[in-house]
């Protein structure tokens, strides 16, 4: 940790005790989780219900698969000439860069493709909203069941100054 950091960690304990009652202790974060559905047939961003801050870590893991018409590259071709696919969260062909991916962004605008199972550091604030990348969402169907776990960075060591990134210091 560097000087600058230690003071400003030092500065802040320093606030939130003269902020509290004597004797008061600093509420502790606490590990949320959130499960939604997101449906295959809809452009619109899903709203999980948490709320992510610069640091926190956050994992997805998604269940199900959905069935995808990917769009056409010749734009005259009709639907029912268009190849089906039965999809999970990493999408067509499984590369996370297809029709059928499962996506997270944040308010701010940050998105990434997190596909079946990933995890996260959140670089930005703001709430955790999943889609599925899709051409044409209205020829697709089906959705994944996603669950969303957010561990606040407070809960998180980080390594120590200079030291070893493997070796993690003791919690005081």
């Amino acid at each position: 940790m560097t000087a600058l950091r230690h003071a400003t960690r030092l500065l802040g304990v320093g606030l939130i005790a003269v902020a509290l009652p004597a004797g008061a202790q600093e509420p502790r974060p606490q590990v949320q989780r959130a499960e939604v559905a997101v449906p295959a047939s809809s452009a619109s961003w899903v709203d999980a219900g948490l709320a992510a801050d610069p640091g926190d870590l956050l994992v997805v893991i998604a269940a199900g698969r959905i069935s995808v018409t990917p769009g056409s590259p010749v734009p005259a071709a009709p639907r029912a000439t268009l190849q089906t696919f039965l999809v999970d969260a990493d999408g067509v062909g499984g590369t996370r860069r297809n029709d059928g991916t499962l996506e997270l962004a944040l308010d701010t605008g940050s998105l990434t493709a997190v596909g079946a199972h990933d995890f996260l550091i959140a670089h930005d604030s703001g709430s955790v909203r999943l889609r599925v990348r899709a051409s044409h969402p209205e020829w697709n169907s089906g959705s994944f069941r996603v669950e969303i776990i957010r561990v606040p960075a407070r809960l998180i060591s980080a390594p120590a100054p200079g030291g070893d990134p493997s070796r993690l210091p003791a919690r005081s």
